[in-house]
């Protein structure tokens, strides 16, 4: 009911059904799809906790931490992306595109050190990757 609601973007009664769901199993998929109606709404920082709230009762999902970190940098929040991101690749050093986007958001704070670092990295597990290059 909840995803309906929120096909049809009735986002007040989405969030209600979800709630309910989350009260009787609070399963970090309920809380994406939480996050998800809340930050379509326009409620981003309530949107912001469910994704938070997600990955404390998953925190060994790299998945969970990478919609954390995107998220973030939607919110305008870099410095918080990027220890998201980080976090990601403690639990999956491949990922070449969480290693993109951390060296993307250090570049863009100036630690341009640390992002070559990162970007040489993505290079070694995707060499002549185009946006890497």
């Amino acid at each position: 009911m909840g995803l309906l609601s929120l096909q049809a973007q009735q986002y007040d009664l989405a969030v209600e059904w979800i709630a309910r769901a989350i009260r009787q199993d609070p399963q970090p998929k309920f809380l994406l799809t939480l996050g998800t109606i809340l930050w379509q709404s326009g409620r981003r920082e309530e949107a912001l906790k469910a994704f938070e709230k997600a990955v404390q009762l998953k925190p060994e999902s790299a998945d969970l931490w990478k919609k954390l970190g995107d998220m973030l940098v939607e919110a305008g929040r870099p410095a918080d992306a990027l220890l998201s991101f980080q976090q990601v690749l403690k639990l999956d050093p491949h990922r070449s595109d969480v290693m993109q986007n951390c060296a993307i958001i250090l570049h863009r704070l100036g630690r341009l050190e640390e992002a070559l670092s990162y970007f040489n990295l993505c290079d070694a597990l995707q060499p002549n990757h185009v946006p890497t290059l």
